[in-house]
């Protein structure tokens, strides 16, 4: 099983504390590799006719090393399963879309990805320019201080989501339909960006209720995450064009006295990471880590039978059924 991390393609590292898996690999009897990429400017900024979409060529590159490498850690090369959450699962889609004739993997997990969110070479050139702007010289000469000002000024101001992500070129080729893919979203993911927009733009708390956020956050979630899942699971179920299954899910799983509910990232400290690395996150409001431990268990064993077999059913675990176009409803994980 090969990780991505999130992050919006500006934060994060694959050798952060709270993505070490542990627990899966020691529980599914899996190998876990998490990987790094360049971020932000220095992954995804095209300049001047530059090389574009480093950071996806960086999954590309771990991707190949794991070909040539795995067996000698007891992993099969023949069974690799690309999974991430929010950008990292965006990161998996691309990958899925574009290079899944390569047979890098054969199976995907994609977790809260915004799928929706595909910008193009023209969206890449738009940064560009507002990029060049900020920076004021030579991008290929300025300090790394100096791109990280002008990625930071940036960001906030074009109006381009994930403004520093990869550019999608093409449609899936036939290629990405035979590759196994379980994919969905949490109940309440765009509940905790309502709370952060509301907390750093002040007029928002007057203009927007407390009583409004759920429906703002419901409404967002299924704009950004949701409907996307759908809409790709259905892609699949093609039987044309899909001789390989599709599982999609929603997480209900949330906490005690946890205000964003079953919110953006609560899947992770379910997976990955330790009580220490998740401490005094507010996802977990105020849980104990053996609850929160124990509430993973079922997910981290469909995620390590889907990477065994294609099929996220385990033992004791959660009951799912293929996706179908003449049942489009997902599995509710709770």
């Amino acid at each position: 099983m090969v990780w991505i991390h999130g992050g919006g393609y500006l934060h994060g590292s694959g050798e952060l504390p709270c993505y070490s898996a542990h627990r899966l690999a020691e529980e599914g009897n899996v190998v876990v590799v998490s990987i790094s990429y360049r971020l932000g400017a220095f992954g995804f900024l095209a300049v001047d006719g530059g090389q574009t979409n480093c950071g996806t060529l960086d999954q590309l590159a771990a991707l190949q090393w794991v070909q040539r490498n795995i067996h000698a850690f007891g992993g099969d090369p023949a069974r690799v399963t690309l999974f991430g959450q929010s950008a990292g699962g965006h990161s998996v889609f691309k990958l899925l879309t574009e290079h899944a004739a390569q047979s890098l993997f054969q199976r995907v997990i994609l977790q809260s990805a915004p799928l929706s969110v595909r910008q193009s070479a023209h969206d890449q050139a738009r940064v560009a320019i507002r990029f060049r702007a900020e920076l004021q010289q030579d991008p290929y000469r300025a300090s790394i201080q100096a791109l990280l000002w002008a990625q930071a000024k940036v960001a906030p101001q074009v109006t381009i989501p994930l403004p520093f992500s990869p550019a999608f070129s093409k449609e899936a080729p036939a290629a990405a339909h035979a590759v196994d893919a379980m994919l969905g979203w949490a109940r309440d993911d765009a509940a905790p960006f309502v709370g952060v927009a509301k907390n750093r733009l002040p007029p928002l708390r007057f203009a927007l209720p407390r009583l409004a956020d759920g429906l703002v956050a419901k409404l967002l979630t299924r704009q950004l995450f949701s409907l996307p899942a759908l809409t790709f699971a259905q892609t699949r179920s093609d039987p044309r064009a899909a001789p390989k299954k599709t599982y999609l899910y929603r997480l209900d799983t949330c906490f005690a006295n946890n205000r964003y509910g079953a919110g953006h990232c609560i899947d992770l400290p379910m997976l990955l990471g330790d009580e220490a690395s998740w401490q005094g996150a507010m996802l977990l409001g105020s849980s104990l880590w053996h609850e929160v431990h124990a509430s993973g268990y079922r997910l981290r064993a469909a995620w390590a039978a889907f990477a065994h077999t294609g099929n996220p059913n385990a033992p004791k675990g959660y009951r799912f059924q293929p996706f179908s176009r003449f049942d489009p409803h997902p599995t509710i994980l709770k």
